[in-house]
């Protein structure tokens, strides 16, 4: 049998010579261990470089998404920027602080710290946001997951609030902007262990399903299976949740959106309805858990470490591995296997952010202990950094200092596609100047010719 592939495990078969085995892709072993590690080189090659400054001061949250990247700010401000320049492309202003956002493809949604969730549409008019008021109470939004639905006509919109509110939104990616969106208020998810009144943390997870993580328990949720038993009931089925245990794990995601607009839930409430309050308590935002569809592991920081959970195996093995870090795992991001590089990103919170840790993932289980863990890289955090946030895509990595920090710092391991980030800014330099050198030529041009006509 071959080694483990990308999504879906697909197994190779034997061949090549000497009996070489090759995976699914067509790579042979050999071949996959020495991509990866050039590409986890590249995060070193990134560590070494200086760190292009990005004109996105106060940032607090970011995603990247392709070539645009989306970040909110202090003053509940929503920006779309060019991901290789930080060229601004738009703006959005909130009267609300922002307190969590997730991408998905075009869309990227964000919750704001009364309840609301505000959905925007990269390709279409992004000044035209999709309100979804909270079903219940007021309290800030502390997480947000993106689901796909079939054919990427649509996306859910998983929400998790401060006051324990488990809610869903769906949002049709066309025609846009989208009718005003319901929100559907959710039975609380069985998480299981002690979660100690933690508020929950979100990520999307295999095809129809959403990890969720509340102090050190952690649940693969089968949300597609849940959905279609919603209608009748308030709870959780059986099969819609497995605490700690991921062989229960949906791997259709096709009805999702079919069974979530078929929803009749109590509580559920019009998208658009009253206007938010004028004041809300703000949180600083955080993305403590990420899924690798190619590595098949979910990453859960919490207060000093980060535990990463196989889903291959039966979850209350515990975790597959752990690393230390110090203070707790606000941001946390899993190479999402394009280079298989296998690289875990992590940034703790405290009175002094040392910035993003690098970690290889492959080495992480042969330490004796969590503390043993040595990073591969470190990415500083911008100078006088307060809530350090990061995105990463690839080897492209995009780190904010928070509310009150000046400067957002991009960090690019791949020596095209940072050259290709400076010919791009270079060419926007030389605009104006060339446009200016024809506006002379052409005032030149018609001064010479109306001295010919007096002549």
């Amino acid at each position: 049998e071959g080694g483990e592939g990308g999504e879906g495990g697909e197994k190779g078969g034997e061949g090549g010579e000497g009996g070489e085995v090759f995976a699914a892709d067509g790579l042979s072993e050999r071949e996959r261990v020495y991509l990866s590690e050039l590409s986890l080189d590249e995060w070193r090659h990134a560590a070494a470089g200086r760190p292009k400054e990005l004109p996105l001061p106060s940032m607090t949250a970011v995603c990247l998404s392709g070539e645009c990247g989306v970040s909110t700010h202090a003053g509940g401000l929503v920006r779309l920027w060019g991901a290789t320049t930080g060229r601004r492309l738009a703006a959005h202003q909130q009267r609300i602080e922002l307190t969590a956002c997730a991408a998905c493809g075009p869309i990227f949604v964000a919750g704001d710290a009364a309840g609301a969730l505000h959905a925007y549409n990269t390709d279409a008019e992004f000044g035209a946001p999709r309100v979804s008021r909270s079903p219940g109470g007021e309290a800030g939004v502390r997480s947000v997951a993106l689901l796909p639905g079939a054919n990427g006509g649509s996306v859910l919109a998983l929400c998790a609030s401060l006051d324990g509110l488990f809610s869903a939104s769906l949002v049709q990616v066309e025609p846009w902007p989208t009718a005003p969106l319901p929100r559907a208020r959710l039975p609380a998810p069985p998480v299981g262990g002690d979660t100690g009144g933690c508020p929950l943390h979100l990520a999307a997870g295999p095809p129809g399903g959403v990890f969720c993580a509340a102090g050190g328990a952690v649940a693969l949720l089968d949300i597609e299976v849940a959905a279609t038993a919603w209608s009748g009931q308030a709870s959780w089925p059986d099969a819609g949740a497995v605490p700690c245990s991921w062989r229960g794990a949906a791997s259709r995601g096709a009805g999702l959106a079919a069974s979530m607009g078929a929803m009749r839930l109590a509580g559920s409430a019009a998208g658009e309805g009253a206007g938010a309050p004028a004041a809300a308590e703000a949180i600083a935002p955080s993305r403590p858990v990420s899924y690798s569809p190619f590595w098949r592991l979910a990453a859960a920081g919490s207060d000093g470490a980060v535990s990463l959970w196989d889903v291959r195996c039966n979850g209350e093995r515990g975790p597959a591995a752990s690393v230390s870090c110090e203070g707790s795992a606000a941001w946390v991001h899993l190479d999402e296997g394009g280079g298989m590089a296998g690289h875990l990103a992590v940034a703790a919170s405290g009175e002094s952010p040392r910035g993003v840790e690098v970690y290889d993932v492959r080495r992480l289980p042969r330490a004796r202990d969590a503390a043993a863990v040595r990073s591969v890289a470190r990415l500083a955090a911008p100078p006088a950094a307060v809530e350090v946030c990061f995105a990463a895509l690839g080897s492209t990595l995009v780190v904010g200092g928070g509310a009150t920090c000046a400067a957002s710092w991009r960090y690019c391991g791949a020596v095209a596609a940072a050259d290709a980030g400076e010919e791009e800014e270079e060419e926007e330099e030389r605009r104006p100047k060339k446009e200016k050198k024809k506006k002379r030529q052409a005032t030149k041009e018609f001064k010479g010719s109306r001295q010919a006509r007096m002549a």
